[in-house]
């Protein structure tokens, strides 16, 4: 099995300790069914980051496709503001994963501890079958937490259509069984960042800007061909007032649209049946 680091990204969310929950679910819809595995953890005040155990977590690796984007991310939740910037919840993770199949298959990714929050994404090739999926993080830090504090720690698995155009990461959104590439910047008039995206279907996915647990935009492509637009339809919705620029790019033939929001202005919805006229 090829193994390929798609993105290095940024941290998002996280910190944690002993095991407390576990929630399974699975979503379908056509020929992409995602597989999400979340355990939950509680920390306690005056722990340090790099001594917390915290749990795996694991999936079934859905036998339908020849290429996966595997997600693992850690999130933080009931810190304080003031935490943002401290050495605390600020480091560095190291994700240990092993793929079962024959011979199991290991590694690692790294990514960078932020604020609590860590996300990290990797395509895999599947050369030989990969089963079932296990993820474990390694936290650095040894500045003791100032609150006590839960969070969560999640893997998830998406099958990739061999002939998409597009390549998925922790910042892009493939819709149309990859056929659609998303992507959106944001400001706030101070920071200036890519949104973070998650998949909900081989259709729709989201995007958040500051926290996972608050999500700020939806975006859909839709085939409206042999409608009376003959066309692909964008539809997006945004629950924010922030500057933004959101891209759909047609991976088939290069073609691109941009939709704008200016800073404190409350975003409109995105209602466009004429988006890309390249129906076959």
């Amino acid at each position: 099995m090829k193994h390929r680091l798609v993105r290095r990204p940024t941290a998002l969310v996280l910190s944690g300790i002993i095991a407390t929950s576990l929630s399974l679910h699975a979503t379908s819809s056509k020929a992409t069914e995602t597989q999400v595995n979340r355990v939950g953890f509680m920390a306690a005040a005056g722990q340090q980051i790099r001594k917390i155990e915290l749990p795996s977590a694991q999936t079934a690796v859905p036998q339908d496709a020849s290429r996966y984007l595997f997600t693992a991310m850690l999130q933080l939740f009931g810190a304080s503001p003031q935490l943002a910037g401290s050495k605390a919840t600020n480091g560095k993770v190291n994700i240990r994963y092993q793929c079962f199949d024959t011979p199991p298959t290991q590694g690692s990714m790294r990514a960078k501890l932020r604020d609590g929050n860590a996300i990290v994404s990797m395509v895999m090739d599947q050369d030989t079958p990969c089963f079932f999926f296990r993820a474990t993080p390694d936290l650095s830090g040894r500045a003791p937490l100032p609150m006590a504090a839960n969070g969560t720690f999640s893997v998830s698995v998406v099958p990739l259509p061999d002939n998409a155009g597009c390549t998925p990461d922790t910042n892009t959104l493939c819709l149309m069984d990859g056929r659609f590439e998303s992507t959106v910047r944001w400001s706030d008039g101070g920071k200036n960042n890519h949104g973070n995206a998650f998949l909900n279907g081989p259709d729709s996915g989201i995007f958040y800007f500051f926290n996972p647990e608050n999500t700020e935009m939806l975006v859909k492509v839709l085939d409206g061909c042999g409608s009376p637009t003959n066309s692909f339809w964008v539809f997006a919705a945004a629950a924010t007032d922030v500057e933004y620029n959101l891209t759909v790019t047609d991976t088939e033939t290069g073609q691109s649209k941009t939709y704008g929001n200016a800073l404190g202005n409350p975003a409109p919805a995105i209602v466009d049946t004429q988006a890309f006229a390249t129906c076959p």
